[in-house]
Order: C-alpha cells, then structure tokens, then sequence
C-alpha cells in the first residue's frame, strides 16, 4: 500500500486505531503516488470535539433547503454561497499561500473523466495552492483525471477517497433528505480524524454545490454544508459553524492554519526534518527491521 504519513493516520482512523504504528523515517521510506496531499505523523489529532454515535436521535433531525441540502441555520453562517473570488480571496487572508504551488491541473481532463465540470473555487485553489497538507490534520486533494484508483495507490488520492466516500454510502446509506444516490459525491479532502470531505452534486452549476462531510466521530455521520471547499475552509478556521464539522479539532478556530504543499512536505521528509516544525527527525536515516 502507499499512502502518505497523512493518509496512514486517516485510514487508520477509519480502522479505529489511534496509536501510531510507523515512524516518521518508515513512512518517508514508503512509496509514494504523485497525487496524495501532505501530512505528517508527529502532532497527534485533538479529539475534543467527537460526539458520540450514541448521541440523541434528535440531533439527526436537520431542515433541509429547496437545493436539498441542510438549511443555512444548522451549521452556522447562511446566505448564498460567496463567488469564488470572495471566497478565495478571504481564505487567502487567513492561510498564506506561501508554501503552496499551481498543481497545473488538466480540467479538461478533469470533466472528461467524471463528467462534470468542477467548482470555480477548488480550480482557483489548485492554481494558488495547490494539493496538500494543513497543519498536520488535514489533507486537500489533487485533482485526478481518473476515476477508478490505481492499484496499489487506493488510499489519498481523489479517486480512492470517492469510492471510499461511495461505498459507504451504499453500505450505510447517505444523508438524510437528499435525492441522490452514491454517485452524487466526489471526494476533495480529509481529516486526521478519518473524516472525508467532498462535493454533493445536485445542482448543474458546481459552483452551487455544497459540501459533504462523512463524520468518523460525529453523529450523525452525514452532514451537509451549505457553501464551497475555500468557504468551508475559511469558516472551520474562524469558527463559523454552530459546532466543529471534525471529528478533529485541530483546526477549529485556528487564526493561523499552515498550508504546505505535498512536494515541499516530500522534500523536507526527505531532508531529515519535520515539515511543519522545521525540527530535525531523531529517527532520520535509521533503519528498521
């Protein structure tokens, strides 16, 4: 399996195991696939904000908008969705760009291969930041002209979270008051706390569709938010949801999230040193048996 230190921790969220079972050096020494975004393994994910699945039942109970997603007044900020440059241009504001990269994606590539276009505010987000990591708790992913996974590189990538984000749709069904199917999600991100983030595509216009989050910790699992990716990022940061949309909280509230992109966080890997800190790896250049 290759997958980044970032994608080892969230997949073993989904497994339900919180130690850590590779060090940094093992992971740095694992192969890793040209589309994964960039975490590390050495800050662990802060878990004050999990409910529990045994919560009330009433707290599934979620008013649900004409566009069939949730009402603006059950997570927070409401209003029609910010055009892209607002939107992006406030991120920008709160997450410097400065260890991003333009990912030079393929949108043409893109549409042909899941047929449909992709919002305005993830294209412009590539192009400023790019695929990568924030703050060692969260990973945006790359854009990818496929569909179906590589073998071997399931894991942290967009194809391989999609058909993750679907299957468990399909097993466990999906949100409540939607008309759709599995098929209407296509993954953008994840979480340290095994949370996968992605596109609920309802609408014609993919600027007007809203975020799905499949909540590890949360109950109920499903939820849905009323704005875009850049949005969604800007309001998990400055605390513009009634309650945090993570399994992790690492990021809640944050006023001044880290983005660093997966090539740079490679480089520093492979340099001996922690890609957010800039301390040196105790254990670089060991070898383990």
């Amino acid at each position: 399996m290759t997958a980044t230190a970032s994608y080892i921790k969230h997949h073993l969220g989904l497994a339900s195991r919180s130690d850590q079972l590779f060090t940094d050096d093992a992971v740095t020494s694992t192969p890793r696939p040209a589309v994964s975004p960039a975490r590390s393994t050495t800050s662990a994910c802060d878990l004050s904000s999990t409910r529990s699945p045994q919560a009330s039942p009433s707290s599934s109970k979620r008013a649900v908008g004409s566009a069939g997603y949730l009402a603006s007044d059950e997570h927070g900020t409401g209003g029609d969705m910010p055009s892209e440059g607002t939107a992006l241009a406030a991120l920008l504001a709160v997450m410097p760009p400065d260890d991003g990269a333009d990912e030079q994606a393929d949108w043409d590539a893109m549409r042909r291969a899941w047929g449909v276009g992709f919002p305005s505010d993830y294209v412009a987000f590539m192009a400023t930041y790019g695929a990568g990591g924030i703050d060692d708790a969260f990973g945006v992913l790359t854009p990818e002209a496929a569909t179906e996974p590589t073998y071997g590189q399931e894991l942290g990538n967009m194809s391989g979270e999609t058909a993750v984000m679907r299957q468990i749709w399909a097993d466990e069904g999906g949100p409540g008051g939607i008309n759709a199917g599995p098929e209407a999600v296509i993954a953008w991100g994840v979480s340290c706390g095994a949370d996968i983030l992605g596109w609920l595509t309802i609408d014609d216009d993919p600027d007007k569709w809203p975020v799905i989050v499949w909540e590890r910790h949360g109950w109920p699992h499903w939820k849905v938010y009323d704005c875009g990716m850049a949005e969604f990022l800007r309001r998990l940061f400055a605390k513009g949801f009634d309650e945090c949309p993570l399994s992790d909280a690492s990021l809640w509230g944050e006023p001044s999230p880290h983005f660093l992109h997966w090539r740079e966080e490679q480089r520093r890997l492979e340099s001996g040193i922690d890609p957010y800190t800039g301390e040196p790896d105790p254990y670089f250049g060991m070898e383990f048996d």
